[in-house]
């Protein structure tokens, strides 16, 4: 794993076993492939403790007209184990979003 995440990287990520039941439905639901987007260190994010902003290669979250997205949204850093991770061969390319 390298030193520092940057945007774009791709990511493998599982929960620990003490991760809340929210951080471990979110990867079970999504897959354990996402695209880091950013870190935080809000006091309003996870009782003020580090938390990474995620996109999920898969497509299983619902855009709310019928279809599939991919899902958006934070991870306490405290509840997963990160490490690198080779892009899927059913995987094409990725488009990174600005947020």
């Amino acid at each position: 794993m390298k030193d520092k995440i940057r945007l774009g990287d791709l990511l493998r990520v599982e929960a620990k076993q003490s991760a809340s039941r929210r951080t471990k439905n979110r990867i079970r639901e999504n897959g354990d492939h996402f695209i880091f987007m950013k870190e935080s260190n809000s006091v309003s994010l996870f009782g003020g403790g580090t938390a990474f902003l995620l996109r999920a290669i898969t497509e299983n979250a619902s855009n709310g007209k019928g279809g599939k997205e991919n899902w958006l949204g934070w991870l306490p850093a405290n509840e997963v184990l990160v490490s690198d991770a080779e892009l899927l061969p059913e995987t094409e390319e990725v488009t990174l979003v600005k947020v």
